[in-house]
């Protein structure tokens, strides 16, 4: 039992590192490809920046939505185990 306390204890920071990779994904991820598909599409149909700009606002508006998602699923599995403490 208490080697099952010590390995938690060694282990603090796993969840929050797991959350941290989670949501920095979520940032990452649709910013860098849109980047890459609003160049694209600006060079293919001569649209200025304009495209870009659109395809940019909607990648904002995806990781808004999936840190929003991460965080509330981890606040809820934070209030479960507080509640299961007490």
């Amino acid at each position: 039992m208490e080697k099952e306390k010590n390995k938690t204890d060694v282990l603090w920071w796993k969840s929050g590192l797991a959350l941290f990779s989670r949501i920095s994904s979520w940032i990452l991820g649709p910013i860098v490809l849109a980047v890459f598909l609003g160049r694209w599409l600006d060079r293919k149909y001569n649209g200025g920046v304009w495209i870009f700009l659109l395809i940019m606002g909607g990648a904002i508006l995806i990781s808004s939505f999936g840190i929003f998602q991460e965080t509330t699923k981890e606040m809820k599995k934070k209030n479960k185990e507080y509640k299961n403490k007490l």
